[in-house]
């Protein structure tokens, strides 16, 4: 499976994710309210299997965040409570 073929499985698997408005691989400037809640996977590192070149190891990294801003959601301590429980959705999601 080459890389980018794992970053779209990623990309699939956390997409299903309940209340998930967007998932992309890449981090893109200019973010809207309307992508939140959001999760972006961003590939930090590939090593090396031998000295073929073969690679074994992806590293990525998970960025997901909410609009901080949302008053109809019960103050800002409900917006950290979704934060911890999309956290966890993601981290069930990814043990695959």
């Amino acid at each position: 499976m080459t890389p980018w073929e794992i970053l779209t499985q990623i990309k699939t698997t956390l997409a299903t994710i309940p209340g998930t408005a967007t998932c992309k691989i890449g981090l893109e400037q200019n973010i809207t309210p309307d992508q939140y809640p959001l999760i972006r996977i961003l590939p930090t590192r590939m090593q090396p299997r031998d000295d073929v070149g073969d690679r074994a190891l992806l590293e990525v990294t998970v960025y997901f965040g909410a609009a901080l801003l949302e008053v109809d959601s019960g103050g800002l301590e409900a917006v950290y409570a979704n934060l911890f429980s999309l956290e966890e959705a993601i981290r069930q999601a990814v043990l695959f």
